[in-house]
């Protein structure tokens, strides 16, 4: 038994390394999963009054407030500049 869990625990190790590290992530790749995310929400529920679709969009705006007041303009390329 003690075998097996070395035995998996390795091949999570190897998986683990194996994974590409990914490309920072552009400013532009943050608006589209902002959107995809937005919509997403408002396809999920069916009544737009419902208070959990609001209280869900509530925070994802807030959430996104929070990642454009931490994001640093001044060091984005023209293109992260005008999206």
């Amino acid at each position: 038994m003690a075998l097996g869990r070395v035995f998996f625990a390795g091949i999570g190790l190897i998986a683990v390394l194996l994974v590409p590290v990914a490309a920072a992530e552009t400013f532009a790749d943050q608006v589209r999963t902002f959107d995809a995310d937005r919509r997403r929400i408002s396809q999920s529920y069916d009544l737009p009054w419902s208070p959990q679709r609001r209280e869900r969009l509530h925070r994802l705006y807030q959430d996104w407030q929070q990642t454009v007041r931490q994001t640093d303009f001044s060091a984005l390329d023209h293109d992260g500049r005008v999206d």
